[in-house]
């Protein structure tokens, strides 16, 4: 029940909330900065791993994803971990729009995400490039845990351990 526009130009985010008809402006930057986390430069790749899955009518080609992100908070080292499969389809309607909205914002520097601010910028948004130069994404499985010694570290690992899907349905 929420549209979520991004100009690359102007380097904003807006969210619309349709149930309450209310428009959001959101700084990824800002989001990222009250975190309580300092972030270190991210790793990530993305390569085929030479499936196919049939989504929507449209045959997509498996992509293995794996991103690490190290973050300190307070005098504990602790590491992110994302990896999992994204299921791209390079043809079709919307393909050539989103690579362009994509590839223009990655040219920009821009991300949408809050996790591509300060030193792992960089990772992002060449997530981003690839991901647009594969298609659009149509189907995700992510694992995520954290990694790292200490008490904020185990309470974290407690809550960041857990899987993420998506598929588009239409």
């Amino acid at each position: 029940d929420m549209s979520i526009f991004f100009d690359a130009a102007t380097r904003q985010v807006f969210t619309v909330n349709h149930a309450t008809k209310e428009i959001t402006s959101i700084d990824p930057s800002a989001a990222a900065g009250n975190l309580p986390v300092t972030f270190g430069e991210a790793v990530v790749s993305m390569k085929p791993n030479g499936q196919t899955k049939e989504l929507l009518g449209r045959v997509c080609q498996g992509h293995a994803i794996d991103m690490t992100v190290p973050m300190s908070l307070g005098q504990e080292s602790i590491t992110m971990r994302m990896s999992g499969t994204v299921w791209m389809a390079d043809k079709g309607p919307g393909v050539e729009e989103y690579r362009a909205i994509n590839k223009a914002a990655a040219d920009s520097g821009f991300s949408t995400s809050f996790m591509a601010q300060g030193p792992q910028a960089k990772a992002m948004v060449e997530m981003q490039k690839a991901m647009a130069d594969a298609g659009i994404p149509l189907a995700q499985e992510f694992q995520m845990t954290l990694e790292g010694t200490g008490q904020a570290a185990a309470a974290m690992a407690q809550f960041g351990n857990m899987a993420m899907a998506m598929t588009v349905t239409a």
